[in-house]
């Protein structure tokens, strides 16, 4: 990940143009805007060179703005700190396609912002697309159950929002880096059943680094991944409509501290987890590893409802250090025979070191949850004494986490994504990166 990162530095100061600072016309359309920097709309997708989006202007979506094509023409999309894209339907949006990269590395001063064009305060859940990433890592889904099956081969799918084909056989496939990102205000149903999200990862692989992004105001789920390998740590979900973080298809990836916070006026699932729902027995299997979660529900009065973390349709896990709170229907809850299986055999559906602390903890299924739960190493069914999302100081919290024993995650004994001290949604002067306005 250093190499990737010393690369997209090197690439940042090798595409930036100079002309971008008074002129657009070569890679889009300069347009009147009541923002506070030139405006230029991105229209002549799509790209199949290299381009570089500077902090000099706001750059606004025009439908769908593809970096293409599918393992051809492939090209980097590069994107200053501090830079700013805005859609102004939900027609707008960003796509990486196959073989292609966005290198969207923005700082704790200076993120890397994707929301509405709308002025702040008139601003709300779908105002524009959001942002598809599709690689070329393993996906489930292509009718095959049988792990050891010598035909299984290759599979790929189709993207929701006409965002073409993703998966592969490339479980290291790289398509970037996000780091510091905010997307908000996105999400839209193309269809019903077709929605785009806040960021949808689409057999996205392990190469690709993201590390402190955040989903807010989403019309339809926060972060999605749809198959693939790829790792993420310091993931903020915060306000979306549907479901938190979302996953499907054979997601195998790896998550370390992520912040789960839903908003009173809408909200389904903290955590909703698929594995396949035509064959639930698919593979490669969801079987993510994540570590270090806050999942807050909505407490107050709306239309929010849901569980803390929802497991169903086949879908493997292994989750530690996780704090559940607040949920109005559970906590958690185990849905059909095939992920029932799995938690019984003790090491493909695991809860370890984590506390919940909703009214109904464990939903009444033929499956005993609250055994289950109890049984797992460390689990607590208590009040976790929380501050806002970080841990009190008198917490049962602290000190309580065991890390998983895997070299992606950072040593942390505590459970949840906060230590009680620190706060990594902030800056070095305490300022707040994450978006936390509500409209």
């Amino acid at each position: 990940m250093a190499l990737l990162k010393v690369a997209g530095a090197m690439l940042a100061a090798s595409l930036v143009a100079p002309a971008f600072a008074t002129d657009c016309s070569e890679v889009g359309t300069p347009v009147e805007r009541n923002f506070d920097k030139p405006a230029c709309m991105l229209n002549k997708s799509p790209y199949i060179s290299d381009l570089t989006l500077t902090n000099d202007h706001i750059w606004v979506l025009t439908g769908k703005v593809a970096i293409v094509g599918d393992n051809q023409n492939s090209a980097t999309l590069l994107i200053q700190p501090g830079t700013k894209l805005v859609g102004d339907s939900g027609k707008d949006y960003l796509l990486i396609r196959r073989g292609s990269q966005i290198v969207a590395q923005g700082t704790a001063n200076a993120p890397i912002v994707m929301t509405s064009s709308k002025p702040v305060g008139q601003r709300s859940r779908g105002d524009w697309g959001g942002l598809v990433i599709s690689g070329n890592a393993p996906v489930n889904g292509c009718g095959l159950e049988d792990q050891n099956d010598p035909t299984r081969g290759f599979c790929e799918l189709k993207g929701e929002g006409d965002s073409g084909l993703y998966g592969g056989g490339n479980p290291e496939d790289s398509s970037g880096v996000l780091e510091y990102v905010v997307v908000e205000y996105a999400g839209n149903e193309v269809t019903k059943g077709d929605e785009l999200n806040g960021i949808a990862f689409q057999g996205v692989g392990s190469g690709t680094e993201v590390n402190y992004v955040q989903v807010h105001m989403g019309f339809d789920d926060g972060f999605e991944f749809f198959g693939g390998t790829v790792n993420a740590k310091h993931l903020v979900s915060t306000c979306n409509k549907d479901d938190s973080l979302d996953w499907v298809f054979g997601w195998q990836g790896k998550a370390q501290f992520v912040l789960i916070k839903q908003c009173n006026d809408f909200a389904n699932n903290g955590i909703e987890a698929d594995n396949n729902d035509d064959k639930r027995n698919s593979y490669p299997r969801s079987m993510p590893t994540l570590s270090n979660m806050t999942i807050l529900g909505a407490t107050g009065d709306g239309e929010a409802t849901g569980q803390g973390i929802l497991l169903r349709e086949g879908t493997g896990a292994k989750i530690y250090n996780t704090i559940v709170k607040g949920f109005k229907k559970s906590c958690l809850d185990i849905d059909d025979a095939e992920t029932m299986e799995l938690a019984g055999d003790g090491e493909s559906l695991i809860i370890e070191s984590s506390i919940v602390d909703c009214a109904t903890n464990f939903e009444t299924e033929d499956f005993d949850i609250t055994s289950w739960f109890q049984g797992g190493f460390g689990n607590m069914a208590t009040d976790p004494m929380l501050v806002g999302h970080q841990l009190g100081p008198d917490s049962p919290a602290i000190g309580a986490g065991e890390p998983p024993f895997d070299i992606f995650f950072d040593f942390a004994d505590y459970i949840g994504a906060f230590d009680g001290v620190n706060d990594w949604t902030e800056n070095a002067n305490g300022e707040k990166w994450i978006s936390t306005a509500v409209k």
